[in-house]
């Protein structure tokens, strides 16, 4: 046997355990991840399984949000918007509720499977309720001549109430570079960087470029 057959019979070994090797660390890559993922499913079921058998809890003294009376809601009317002031007052009479960081298996774990319908319709009363103070404060930011000082209330308000609107922070950011208020973007970043929503990360990201851009 001469040396380039010894040499490419080396290298064929070599292939050989590098190959074997790489299978082994995909094989065990998938049992590792596919034994996560039962171990998933079964807490998943456990809990799931859990949670339907608990007791119906009161949920009359719950964190509720308080509907604002102080909002300068006649400023759409100045606009002619009546029709955003129809729907903010129609709020005025519902429950609403920010349970964005609870899973259903979280809330009937907490307050019972008896409760959910009712927790999930404020939770939905919560959700159109800050999506509406973000189209209200848009639609003062656009009039003519804009009404900034009455869009930042309101925006201020919905932070306030734990909104998780990306174009909320956004538009407050500009207002506070405006006025000169740059600083209380900071205190928007530690808001933004509190919430359990998935939008969280991009709001930080786009409120610091916002502050770097006013240097």
């Amino acid at each position: 046997m001469n040396i380039i057959s010894i040499f490419f019979d080396h290298i064929g070994w070599i292939s050989f355990v590098l190959v074997a090797y790489v299978c082994f660390i995909t094989a065990r890559g998938i049992y590792l991840n596919n034994k996560a993922t039962k171990e998933n499913k079964d807490s998943f079921w456990n809990r799931e399984s859990e949670a339907n058998y608990v007791r119906r809890k009161d949920i009359s003294n719950l964190d509720y949000i308080i509907f604002p009376e102080n909002l300068p809601i006649d400023s759409l009317i100045t606009i002619g918007r009546n029709d955003l002031s129809e729907e903010f007052k129609s709020f005025s009479d519902k429950k609403m509720l920010n349970l964005s960081k609870y899973t259903n298996t979280d809330l009937k774990l907490m307050y019972g499977p008896a409760n959910l319908d009712q927790l999930s319709r404020f939770d939905e009363n919560y959700a159109l309720f800050i999506r509406l103070l973000n189209n209200i404060s848009t639609a003062l930011l656009k009039a003519e001549p804009p009404r900034e000082t009455e869009a930042l209330t309101f925006l201020e308000y919905s932070i306030s109430i734990g909104s998780d609107i990306s174009y909320t922070y956004i538009n407050l950011a500009e207002l506070y570079v405006r006025n000169g208020d740059t600083d209380k973007i900071d205190t928007l970043i530690t808001k933004a960087e509190g919430l359990s929503s998935l939008s969280a990360s991009a709001i930080v990201t786009k409120l610091n470029n916002i502050k770097l851009q006013d240097k």
